[in-house]
């Protein structure tokens, strides 16, 4: 009977797909994967054929800090639903690994599975910006990361762009009206991913298909509503269901270091140390490389053996 099933998101580095899904992968284990629609599937899913490994057919072009990548973990929490899936849902990105062996993370979510892991605080007190991301309008210039604009009223940022016809009039008109989602919900967020049972899954696709149209037409615009979009909906749900409970994200990531080249930082093997220092629920941890350094993988599996 499968107990754990991974919904990954994937973008690149089908050898590094690969090893994270047989670092995970027994009789228990289930895995759906989302490909970024701009990516070729060929050299995946020929590396990847195992019977419980799904490339799911609904595949979005995903970009940075935008919807799509909602819409992607909607589709992979939509396959799993589809599919009868039992037991507990973890989402992971293509970039994620194992910091603890695989018993002990299923010997974890099995002793908690009644329980929601995923980082939630209130959103104003998370970010500073968060105003820009409640207020302002975001619009992809292009595909490419941080090729965006956020924008909001009548001004000459807003009127540039309209010239630039980086925006349309329609868009143009729509950024004159104050943002506003018709839902009472207090906006929480945190880290993009989670772990949680297959009926709390549920329960939140349930909530999204039943207030879809303001969902969608509110978090459309905003910068990194993957950041905010899951943990506002599970915040709100937990008012009235007393019975969720709602615990730290699973996977550590490192926000804080100075210096670093890009957010959160991509470990290499003079990490090790750090890696190994997070408490006992830190079961996975991103962002990893292998084009950059694949050693440090061999060295985590070497430890957790």
């Amino acid at each position: 009977m499968e107990k754990f099933i991974y919904l990954i998101l994937a973008h690149k580095n089908p050898k590094q797909l690969y090893r994270l899904i047989h670092k995970l992968n027994d009789e228990c284990s289930h895995f759906y994967v989302h490909l970024d629609k701009k990516t070729n599937i060929d050299s995946f899913s020929k590396l990847i054929d195992l019977n419980n490994v799904n490339f799911i057919k609904e595949r979005i072009e995903c970009i940075w800090g935008d919807i799509s990548l909602v819409f992607a973990s909607l589709n992979l929490i939509e396959a799993a639903l589809k599919n009868h899936a039992m037991g507990m849902c973890i989402l992971l990105s293509g970039q994620d690994y194992p910091i603890k062996d695989k018993e002990k993370i299923q010997m974890y979510l099995e002793r908690n599975i009644n329980k929601t892991f995923i980082d939630n605080r209130i959103a104003s007190e998370l970010w500073d910006s968060f105003k820009k991301r409640s207020e302002y309008y975001r619009f992809n210039i292009s595909s490419k990361k941080g090729d965006f604009v956020l924008l909001k009223g009548l001004n000459k940022k807003s009127v540039y762009h309209l010239l630039k016809r980086n925006i349309t009039f329609f868009d143009f008109l729509r950024i004159q009206k104050k943002r506003k989602l018709n839902i009472d919900m207090e906006f929480c967020g945190g880290s993009q991913w989670w772990a949680m049972n297959i009926n709390m899954l549920n329960k939140i696709y349930t909530f999204v298909n039943d207030n879809k149209s303001n969902l969608f037409k509110y978090f459309q615009h905003s910068h990194c509503s993957d950041e905010f979009f899951f943990h506002s909906i599970i915040n709100h749900l937990s008012k009235v269901d007393t019975s969720i409970k709602i615990e730290k994200s699973i996977c550590y990531a490192n926000w804080s270091r100075k210096k670093a080249n890009e957010r959160p930082v991509t470990f290499r093997t003079e990490d090790l140390d750090e890696l190994f220092r997070q408490p006992d629920y830190k079961l996975f941890a991103r962002k990893f490389d292998i084009e950059m350094d694949e050693k440090i993988l061999d060295l985590i599996d070497e430890l957790i053996h």
